[in-house]
C-alpha cells in the first residue's frame, strides 16, 4: 500500500516503475454503474470509442476530460468541453485531485477515488530508441511502447512541445520498421505557405510535380504541423487517408499509395476537436497510436545522457565532468525550448568557455529568463526552429510582464490582452509562470 502516485525504484537488477491505481464510478447518469479501474499514464473520458471511459451521455463531449497520474497526484484537465466538468460549484479547468472526489460532466456524475494498489510497469533496460535518449523512467516506458508500435503499419500522431524531438521519434519509428529501406519524407507545414500545403502533398499535374504521398511511396511519411492545416485541407487529407488514393492538383485520376502515416503536433489536437478547429475524422485516422512526448523538465535526469549524447556532434572529445552547481542549474531550469534548447546550451558551452567551472556556470545563462535573445543565438536554427523559438522567447516575456502589471489577476489579463482566458491558463501553464 502506498500514497504515491508514482514510485521509481532501482534495484541492481534495474529501475522499476509503479503506478498507483484509481477507480472512476458513474453514480448518475446513462451508463450508472459503470466503472473503470485503471494505472494508466492518461486516461481520456468522453463520448467517442476512442476514449479509455466512453460515456453514452450527449451532453458529454467527445473527448470530455484528461487525467494524468504525475509524481504530484493525478491531474485533471477539461479539454475545453462544451458543458464543462465541476466538482460541488467549482469549476474545473485543470486540477491536481489528491483524494476521491464527485465530478459532473454534463448529466453524468462521475466518482474519482484514488486506490491503494499499485502496478508495475514493465521497463526495458535499454536508454535510447535510435536517436531519442533516455535513463528516465518515463522515457523508458516511451521506449518500450515506441518499440512495439515500429513493427505495426498503423498511423502514429506525435504531440509535445516544441524542441521534445518527435521528427527524431518519427524517424526511429521509421527505422525500427519493416520500411526502413524505403523513402523516409517530411513535410514541414511550418514551412511552407499555407496556399502551396495541398500542392506539397499531392503534387500537381500541369507540371508533372509528384506530391510527398508518391514520394515516400513504400516508406514514412511524417506530416509536421498537422495543426496548421485549413478546414478543407484536413477534409481531403481525410478523405486520402481513407482511399488510400491521391490526385495531383488538376488531375483526375487518382494514384494509390503505400504509406505509413506519422503526424506530429504542438498542439492538443483532442482539444482541438472539441474546439472545432480540427476535424474529428481526421483526428482518429491520423491518431490510432497517439503518444505525448515528455517534456525536459518532467525528465530531469535525462539531462546528463542528453549532454553525453549530444557533445560529441557539437565539440570534440569527452564532455567536461559537470559539478552539482552546474547539474543543480540545469535541473532548475524550466526548458521552454526542450532537447533543442540544451543542445544550445551545450554550444554555447562548446564555441564560448575554456571548459573551466566558473566560465561554463556564467555561460549557461539559465538564471535570466528575461534577458533579450540575440539574434546570433537563431544561427544554428532552422527558420522552423528560429520562428518557434522567437515566439515561445516573445510569449513568456510578454505573459510575465503582463501577469506583473495585473497581479496574476487573469481574467484582468484576458480583457487588457485580448487572449481567450482558457489560452491564456494554457500559456501561464506552459511556462510554468506562477504567482510570486
Amino acid at each position: 500500500m502506498t500514497n504515491a502516485t508514482i514510485r521509481v525504484q532501482s534495484p541492481g537488477e534495474g529501475q522499476r516503475l509503479f503506478r498507483r491505481k484509481f477507480m472512476l464510478q458513474v453514480l448518475e447518469g446513462p451508463d450508472k454503474g459503470e466503472q473503470l479501474i485503471t494505472a494508466g499514464e492518461t486516461t481520456t473520458v468522453g463520448s467517442a470509442d476512442w476514449n479509455d471511459m466512453v460515456l453514452n451521455d450527449p451532453s458529454v463531449s467527445r473527448h470530455h476530460l484528461r487525467i494524468k497520474i504525475t509524481p504530484d497526484g493525478f491531474a485533471l484537465t477539461d479539454l475545453d468541453s462544451t458543458n464543462g466538468t465541476t466538482a460541488g460549484n467549482l469549476e474545473l479547468r485543470q486540477a491536481l485531485i489528491l483524494g476521491p472526489l464527485d465530478l459532473r460532466l454534463g448529466d453524468t456524475k462521475l466518482r474519482f477515488t484514488p486506490l491503494s494498489e499499485e502496478e508495475e510497469v514493465p521497463l526495458p533496460s535499454v536508454d535510447h530508441f535510435g536517436e531519442v535518449i533516455g535513463r528516465s523512467a518515463a522515457m523508458r516506458e516511451l521506449f518500450r511502447k515506441l518499440e512495439r508500435v515500429a513493427e505495426q503499419d498503423s498511423g502514429v500522431l506525435l504531440e509535445g512541445e516544441t524542441g521534445t524531438g518527435k521528427e527524431i521519434v518519427a524517424r526511429a519509428l521509421h527505422t525500427h520498421g519493416p520500411r526502413v529501406d524505403k523513402p523516409f519524407v517530411v513535410v514541414d507545414f511550418a514551412a511552407i505557405p499555407e496556399a502551396l500545403h495541398e500542392r506539397e502533398l499531392f503534387g500537381a499535374a500541369t507540371a508533372d510535380q509528384p506530391g510527398a504521398f508518391e514520394a515516400a511511396d513504400g516508406g514514412t511519411l511524417l506530416l509536421d504541423g498537422v495543426e496548421l492545416l485549413s478546414d478543407d485541407l484536413q477534409q481531403t487529407l481525410a478523405s486520402v487517408l481513407e482511399r488510400r488514393e491521391a490526385h495531383r492538383i488538376g488531375d483526375t485520376v487518382g494514384r494509390p499509395f503505400d504509406v505509413r502515416v506519422i503526424s506530429s503536433s504542438t498542439s492538443d489536437l483532442m482539444r482541438a476537436v472539441n474546439q472545432g478547429s480540427f476535424r474529428a475524422d481526421l483526428f482518429y485516422r491520423l491518431g490510432v497510436v497517439h503518444f505525448t512526448l515528455p517534456p525536459l523538465r518532467e525528465r530531469i535526469e535525462d539531462i546528463e545522457p542528453l549532454i553525453e549524447a549530444l557533445w560529441p556532434e557539437i565539440g570534440e572529445g569527452d564532455p567536461p565532468a559537470i559539478s552539482q552547481e552546474v547539474l543543480q542549474k540545469l535541473r532548475a531550469h524550466p526548458w521552454p525550448g526542450n532537447v533543442r534548447e540544451l543542445r544550445n546550451v551545450i554550444e554555447r558551452m562548446v564555441t564560448l568557455t575554456d571548459g573551466s567551472e566558473s566560465e561554463i556556470v556564467e555561460e549557461l545563462r539559465l538564471e535570466a529568463p528575461d534577458q533579450p535573445l540575440a539574434l546570433e543565438d537563431l544561427d544554428s536554427l532552422t527558420f522552423r526552429e528560429a520562428k518557434a523559438t522567437l515566439l515561445e522567447h516573445f510569449e513568456q516575456r510578454y505573459l510575465t510582464e503582463l501577469l506583473r502589471r495585473t497581479g496574476h489577476n487573469v481574467t484582468q489579463a484576458s480583457r487588457e490582452s485580448g487572449v481567450d482566458r482558457v489560452h491564456l491558463y494554457r500559456l501561464i501553464k506552459k511556462y510554468q509562470l506562477k504567482r510570486p
